[in-house]
């Protein structure tokens, strides 16, 4: 006996068993990524996660923001500076992807130490793409 399919129907079932073999065979990125011990480790995590969309190479934006001692984001970053462009657009796009990346990214995996060491302290990081416009 057939069992007949339409091409949606296919479609769909290739696209979640291929959704279901990647989460299975993803590895855990705590396992993976070994906790930060210093600030330079932490900032490098951070912008790591921080995809700069594309023609913004002149942009850049610096965060304050406070962790506790466990990696997580304590209250609402701030924007301390910027260097934008005049397209609004991608201005608006820019500002979102820095502040996605800290929703994204944090809480971070830190040691006990570091995380004595800048727990509720303010901290700043400047974003900006390196390299050439795309």
């Amino acid at each position: 006996m057939a069992i007949r399919t339409s091409k949606n129907g296919a479609q769909r079932c290739l696209f979640a068993l291929t959704t279901f073999l990647f989460l299975i065979s993803a590895p855990e990125a705590s396992a993976q990524t070994p906790a930060a011990n210093t600030l330079k480790e932490m900032f490098a995590a951070i912008t790591k996660c921080w995809r700069a969309p594309p023609d913004t190479a002149s942009m850049e934006i610096t965060l304050r923001f406070s962790i506790n001692n466990k990696g997580g984001l304590i209250g609402k970053p701030a924007i301390t500076h910027t260097k934008l462009g005049k397209d609004e657009k991608l201005n608006a796009t820019f500002v979102s992807s820095v502040l996605e990346s800290i929703n994204t990214c944090l809480p971070l995996k830190i040691t006990p130490e570091l995380g004595a060491a800048v727990a509720g302290r303010p901290l700043s990081l400047l974003f900006r793409q390196r390299g050439r416009e795309a």
